[in-house]
């Protein structure tokens, strides 16, 4: 025999070792003399005998269950095996499983160990290849998804509990379709590569028919932003092209200026002074004007209303106007000379300040216009960044849009390409399963099956 378990140990004293023979091995519990209908035989350790088997053989850990819990920390286990003819050891720790030592000659095997402190030491799910290759011929490298794998396959011949055994194509309960096809079809020898590719389809047709009933529901525009039609992601498309290349051509065409900030600054300083001047000589026009009425309205009151008011003044002040009226024209008189002169000299000051500030004014929007120009030709480095940004998610759009397109278009087209895979798929399946019977029944022709 070319591979074979022959003993199980532990590196604990209170653990009995076990010793297996070539052939058909029982491992029964015994039941005492006193022992009644009532008393059984669990709990003796046959269960965790066969788990200690798949632990030692790269079976998956999980904490606090099984062989990890706090009772067996510090154990190892460890099993003799006959592989490819050789025997060697392997032992697995259960406060370190996510390796394995081994002890024996590994010269012919087609991945080797590596040496740790003078231990050859494989990582687990290397050694599962490693099994894999030996007792199944395995290949290294499988590319397809639905493949058998040596712990799946490992399962059928060591089975962990009572569910294994409700039935031979499975080692436990409601275990997955395309498991027990493609696993029974590599173990019986047939073509499982079939099995394997069926299942893929299977995949593809499922995914096809999602994709199917997603766009059925773009009728109700909750699933349009995620497929949409056909028509419309052309139409989104082109839209985004232009979009694209709109942004493409704002980015050649950008300059960025170095001292942007600076002249929006100066910009904003200036049209607050220009706002400043204008509201100070629209002030100054009102107050000319009035001033320029007045002068044009202001004249030498006449004799008779100077008589008038002097006599008001005489009856209404007796003894205290003593003044001629000679007197009092010459001094109203002379009132009216200095308000005009008073008057003239305002209005050619607000003129000579009105042309002053016009002419500020004039100069610092020559200033504006001047930094407008630069600012208008140029941008900030923070303005050319967000049009770069922009640039890339309108470009991550269109992507989008094309690969929204591209899966449409499979969806259109995948279904007749996969009825034509199944097809030829079934075809090839009938025919090797028909070379296969007909072998048999040829076999069974030149070597007629007698009875002893």
């Amino acid at each position: 025999m070319s591979s074979m378990i022959k003993t199980i140990f532990a590196n604990q004293d209170s653990f009995k070792t076990v010793q297996l023979l070539p052939g058909f091995n029982v491992i029964l519990a015994d039941r005492a003399e006193t022992s009644g209908t009532r008393d059984s035989r669990n709990g003796l350790g046959k269960s965790t005998l066969i788990e200690i088997i798949h632990f030692c053989l790269g079976a998956r850990t999980q904490r606090a269950t099984g062989l990890k819990v706090s009772a067996l920390r510090g154990w190892a286990f460890s099993l003799v095996l006959i592989l490819s003819g050789r025997e060697i050891i392997v032992t697995r720790s259960v406060d370190e499983p996510s390796e394995v030592v081994i002890q024996g000659d590994t010269t012919n095997w087609l991945i080797q160990p590596k040496n740790e402190n003078g231990e050859k030491v494989f990582k687990v799910e290397i050694w599962r290849k490693v099994l894999g290759i030996l007792l199944f011929s395995l290949p290294l490298n499988e590319e397809r998804k639905f493949t058998p794998s040596f712990r799946s396959l490992i399962s059928y011949f060591i089975r962990p509990g009572k569910d294994s055994f409700s039935t031979p194509f499975e080692y436990f309960r409601k275990q997955p379709e395309w498991e027990r096809q493609i696993f029974n079809t590599f173990l019986l020898g047939l073509a499982w590569e079939d099995a394997s590719e069926w299942q893929e389809l299977k995949e593809q047709e499922k995914l096809l028919d999602n994709l199917k009933k997603l766009k059925k529901t773009n009728q109700s525009g909750f699933t349009t932003r995620i497929l949409g039609s056909l028509g419309d992601l052309e139409a989104a498309r082109i839209r985004i092209e232009q979009q694209l290349q709109s942004r493409r051509e704002s980015l050649d065409s950008f300059r960025v200026h170095p001292e942007y900030h600076e002249l929006q600054q100066e910009v904003d300083i200036l049209t607050r002074e220009i706002h400043e001047i204008t509201n100070e000589n629209v002030f100054n026009r009102q107050l000319l004007t009035f001033y320029e009425s007045s002068l044009q309205q202001e004249s030498e009151p006449s004799q008779h209303e100077i008589t008038r008011l002097y006599e008001t003044a005489g009856i209404e002040l007796p003894g205290l106007v003593i003044r001629r009226l000679e007197e009092v024209e010459a001094f109203h008189r002379q009132i009216v000379e200095n308000r005009r002169e008073f008057l003239s000299t305002e209005v050619q000051r607000l003129r000579r300040t009105i042309s002053e500030l016009d002419q500020i004014a004039r100069s610092k929007i020559d200033q504006r216009a001047s930094r407008l120009e630069v600012l208008q030709s140029h941008g900030a480095l923070e303005e050319y960044t967000r049009l770069q940004e922009l640039y890339l998610d309108t470009r991550s759009n269109l992507n989008e849009i094309n690969q929204r397109i591209d899966e449409l278009r499979r969806v259109e087209e995948g279904k007749s390409a996969l009825r034509i895979e199944k097809e030829l798929l079934l075809n090839h399946s009938v025919l090797l399963h028909s070379l296969t019977v007909i072998r048999i029944l040829y076999t069974m022709r030149q070597e007629p099956f007698q009875l002893m």
